[in-house]
This record gives C-alpha cells, structure tokens and sequence, in this order.
C-alpha cells in the first residue's frame, strides 16, 4: 500500500514539476502555435522555378505517313509490279498507319495481300 501511495505522490510532483517548466498563456489569450503549425498567409513564399521552356511545334506525324500510303497508291495505279512495291515498302522501313479505307483503296488498285500485309508489318 505504501508504494502506491508512493507512486502516486511521486506521479503528482512530476506532473507538478512539468506544469511549472511549460508556462501556460494569460487567461483569454490564444495559445501560442509552433512554427511548423502557423497559418499559411503568415509563412515566407517559396521562390518559385523558372518557366519551362515552350516546345516547338511538331509536324504532323500524319501527313508523311499519307504521302507514303499515296506514294504506293500511283505506283500501283502505274503498273508497277509486286516485287518492286515490296522492296519499296521494306527498303524504306517507313510504319504505314492504314485505315480500313486505305486498305480498300489499295486493294482497289490492284494490291495484293502481300502488299497490303507487308505495309501493315512495316516500320520501325
């Protein structure tokens, strides 16, 4: 029972001790925040970084993608043979971006699967 009461008292002392180091505000004064917690209007800006820098305009990816489509079109629509728009389409190593009509276009003009196939693998 005595060590309790011991504890007890002693428990007392340092929570009295902590109350004197720690002073409390004057009654009806808000008490005082950390730094870390004062309101953001009241805090320094940070220095802001430099704008970045504008990108130039890109060219349409599309147009060199269209004229090489229509390049393979006149040539097929001039009678140029299979093999010679194969070694075309491979030795160019150009990506062909063909649609349904494209396709249909080029089988129109006398494509065969082969050209439609080897246009459609093509690229980097």
């Amino acid at each position: 029972m005595k060590r309790i009461a011991l504890l007890a008292v002693g428990a007392a002392s340092l929570f009295a001790l902590v109350c004197k180091t720690v002073p409390s505000p004057p009654a009806g004064e808000p008490a005082a925040l950390p730094p870390s917690a004062t309101p953001q209007a009241e805090r320094t800006p940070l220095p802001q970084p430099p704008p970045a820098a504008a990108v130039p305009a890109q060219p349409a990816a599309e147009g060199s993608a269209d004229r090489s489509y229509r390049d393979i079109l006149e040539l097929l629509r001039s009678g140029a043979s299979e093999e010679s728009l194969l070694a075309k389409i491979r030795s160019e190593n150009r990506r062909y971006d063909l649609t349904t009509d494209d396709v249909l276009k080029l089988r129109a003009a006398g494509a065969s699967e082969a050209v439609v196939a080897a246009m459609l693998r093509s690229g980097p």
